[in-house]
């Protein structure tokens, strides 16, 4: 049978406007990224269902916090919260939980999950990942009730009916720490810092900048999920505020706040890149309410049909202005031509770094009052 003379037999227990309905509104959110899968209208269910029919595609998607947490909440048996915000919040998440399994989109929670065990401790993150998975196994269709305003929870007797299943109570999951050390941690840390200490400083966000690439081609290393969050983050036009928080907070605990929650964007962002460059196996997505953090993302990565200096170049001026974008970007070029002249020094040093990043933390934490010496 020729591709021409395929057809697909694909079944929904949901009506075509309840279909278009739950599309518009995630659309409308534009809460996903799309990663290594360039295919149609991520918006649209079929299209995953059809490639993984006819392509054999497997698709993964990395859920933020703040959309793991409503789901967590929702499975415990939670109502969907009465603020405007959070309620906005509860209903989007639910309907990307719908959308997903729908569309048989394996949700990945575990960054989402270490974040979480960092403040509250492995024994509250290992409740949630048991609870996230009623979350995972939950009805499209009681999801699809809240994300379009006809329930404000799940229905009770269906988490019963969960909680009690063996393949879900019996589950444990197979990270027995969410709080022991992750390796991509302490290089997006120590960027957070040092974005943070330029500011704190004095430095105008132009010179912090400058300083900031001068830092990473001569003291540091290049971590571009990383250095295009910051950059974006002290620019004059950055994608939203907040993404550091606290940045210029006499309060130390809201400044150490904002630091740890900035270095888990970078840490999502970097896991996201790394997950988007396999050329086998699944394909990913990216899923966030955080602006920020979406915009960062499709700046990073380039897809078929662009080119990494058309990214760049919009990247930099979008925020930083046609002037000193275009003075930044070339700081930019410039420091990456200088290491890749100087490979093998250039490899030793970042080794080095490496190896004594610990000490390059503490120096940056005792600059901003986070620790004595």
């Amino acid at each position: 049978m020729s591709d021409e003379e395929m057809s697909i037999g694909i079944w929904l227990p949901l009506q075509p406007d309840e279909l278009r309905c739950l599309q518009t509104v995630l659309r409308n959110s534009g809460v996903l990224v799309q990663g290594n899968y360039a295919g149609d209208d991520p918006y649209v269910v079929l299209n995953y269902l059809a490639a993984a029919a006819v392509e054999d595609c497997e698709f993964r998607s990395l859920f933020d916090r703040n959309l793991i947490s409503p789901l967590i909440a929702l499975a415990g048996g939670g109502r969907v919260p009465q603020s405007s915000q959070a309620e906005a919040n509860a209903r989007l998440a639910a309907a990307c939980a719908c959308f997903c399994i729908l569309a048989k989109i394996l949700i990945e929670p575990n960054i989402s999950l270490y974040e979480y065990a960092a403040d509250a401790g492995n024994d509250a993150a290992q409740s949630d990942a048991r609870l996230f998975r009623i979350a995972d196994n939950s009805d499209a269709i009681a999801y699809l009730d809240i994300a379009l305003g006809r329930a404000d929870k799940l229905p009770g007797e269906m988490l019963e009916h969960l909680s009690g299943v063996p393949e879900i109570a019996n589950h444990r999951s197979p990270e027995k720490n969410f709080e022991r050390a992750l390796s991509l941690w302490k290089p997006n840390y120590l960027y957070a810092l040092k974005a943070i200490a330029l500011r704190r400083a004095g430095l105008a966000p132009f010179e912090a900048a400058m300083e900031f690439a001068r830092w990473q081609t001569e003291e540091a290393f290049f971590n571009a999920p990383a250095g295009m969050y910051c950059i974006a983050a002290i620019s004059h036009a950055p994608p939203k505020g907040g993404m550091l928080k606290g940045i210029f907070s006499e309060n130390l605990s809201l400044l150490q706040a904002g630091i740890r929650n900035a270095t888990w964007d970078m840490y999502l962002l970097r896991q996201f890149g790394r997950h988007v460059r396999e050329t086998e196996g699944p394909r990913w997505s990216l899923w966030s309410t955080d602006v920020a953090l979406r915009e960062v993302a499709k700046a990073l990565f380039v897809r078929e049909g662009e080119t990494a200096n058309e990214k760049l170049t919009d990247f930099y001026k979008r925020h930083w202005g046609s002037r000193d974008g275009s003075r930044l970007l070339a700081a930019y070029r410039e420091a990456e031509m200088s290491v890749g002249a100087d490979t093998e020094a250039r490899n030793l040093r970042v080794e080095k770094l490496l190896d004594g990043i610990d000490n390059h933390i503490r120096e940056l934490e005792c600059q901003l009052g986070l620790r004595t010496l």
